[in-house]
């Protein structure tokens, strides 16, 4: 039962980060604050101008600032409203966003311990589970 339950936490986090690429590209202005997938994480940049129908010149804030790539509007989303979750309602297996130094990672809340969230998510091809300040973690509404 045990191999089932994290084929399925498995099959929930890579359908949290397929979603964005299932859906019809938008369309972005220069100037717009945009968040760029990378490596499954998001990060903070802007766009810098449209080069082709969906293809994007972004230039990255905070450790990435000197960094500019051209982009696939599927690798674009604007950034998501993001609130500290309800603690007293959140359920084992809700979809959250950890925030680490410069970019939101994708996470799944298993529980509250000593203060502090333990999340299950992916780092690379392997899936780890940590424990996170509170203040650092965030649902997606």
């Amino acid at each position: 039962m045990k191999i089932r339950s994290k084929f399925f936490v498995l099959f929930l986090i890579c359908l949290f980060f397929l979603l964005p690429f299932s859906l019809k590209a938008e369309s972005f202005v220069p100037g717009q604050a945009v968040e760029v997938l990378w490596k499954g994480v998001w990060f903070k940049a802007e766009i810098e101008k449209l080069l082709d129908e969906d293809l994007y010149r972004v230039k990255f804030y905070g450790e990435w600032k000197n960094q500019n790539e051209t982009v696939a509007a599927e690798r674009l989303r604007k950034p998501p409203v993001r609130q500290a979750p309800d603690w007293s309602k959140i359920k084992k297996g809700e979809a959250v966003e950890i925030f680490e130094f410069d970019h939101w990672r994708p996470a799944l809340f298993v529980e509250i311990r000593m203060y502090q969230a333990l999340l299950r998510y992916a780092d690379g091809l392997k899936m780890k589970e940590d424990l996170f300040p509170l203040s650092r973690v965030m649902s997606l509404r």
